[in-house]
């Protein structure tokens, strides 16, 4: 995926920096431990962490466009850390490396502070939800557990496989360039007419896809996707879920083709 990476020797100090703004100015708030966010936690002990080697490094990916702004670490299929410069949040660069997480190392669940309501709605809107477990870390940090449904277990509401069609009355989500006249692929997704118009989806598609159509051929990659989902954000709803439910379809696709083809009925 474009600007991620695997995280070098050379990243730790940087890392390092990342973490412990993030620390300092979204957790100390909360808890005023002067102890610990101004003292026990520093650049060199943390960066050091992420030495040659360490398994902290080897799990760590960074996004690097010249500057390595944003930082996560998995492990197995838990998201341990996720964190973005400060000066760069808010510019789409924590749900790239988010999608990166779920497409491409199939993450599935994390931990998130009780109190950091501002994460927890943003996995929220990225297909996580609240499991009702919760534990403490070293006896006082409060930590919520979030998970990704299990598809097999949670089919999609909103959208249905090729096999699935009753008619012809669907958009097709097409992985690639259309070739003018293959329709209907097995890995394709299928959106019905009715939810496009009924949940505002024509709406949100016309204002961010140039010369957008409901009957014509509309190419997205990823700068375009992520302006659909920018413009679903501000509209919430059914329509936000229903292109979440695609989300991990589209990151997968485009990591693979670079475009996806939306195929008007």
């Amino acid at each position: 995926m474009t600007h991620i990476r695997p995280a070098t020797p050379a990243d730790a100090s940087r890392i390092a920096e990342i973490i412990i703004t993030n620390y300092r100015q979204n957790f100390y708030p909360f808890f005023r431990n002067d102890a610990f966010y101004f003292g026990e936690l520093n650049v060199m002990d943390m960066a050091a962490e992420y030495a040659d080697g360490t398994d902290a490094l080897q799990n760590t990916h960074v996004y690097d466009d010249g500057v390595v702004k944003g930082i996560i670490r998995i492990c197995g299929d838990e998201i341990e850390k996720l964190f973005i410069e400060p000066t760069f949040q808010s510019q789409g660069i924590g749900e790239k490396l988010l999608h990166f997480a779920v497409s491409e190392k199939n993450a599935s669940w994390l931990w998130v502070l009780e109190y950091n309501t501002r994460g927890i709605a943003f996995y929220e809107r990225h297909g996580f939800s609240l499991t009702g477990e919760k534990i403490l870390e070293d006896e006082w940090v409060p930590l919520l557990k979030m998970k990704r449904p299990d598809r097999k277990e949670h089919p999609m509401k909103y959208f249905v496989r090729n096999q699935e069609r009753k008619n012809t009355v669907y958009h097709e989500f097409q992985k690639g360039r259309f070739d003018e006249e293959t329709f209907w692929k097995e890995d394709s997704l299928c959106l019905h007419d009715d939810y496009l118009h009924t949940l505002g989806l024509f709406e949100i598609f016309q204002n961010t896809i140039p010369d957008y159509s409901d009957t014509g051929e509309s190419e997205i990659d990823e700068k375009l996707w992520n302006a659909v989902m920018q413009e679903a954000k501000r509209s919430g709803g059914e329509a936000l879920e229903c292109l979440l439910e695609a989300d991990a379809w589209v990151c997968d696709t485009l990591q693979e083709y670079g475009v996806f083809t939306i195929i008007g009925v």
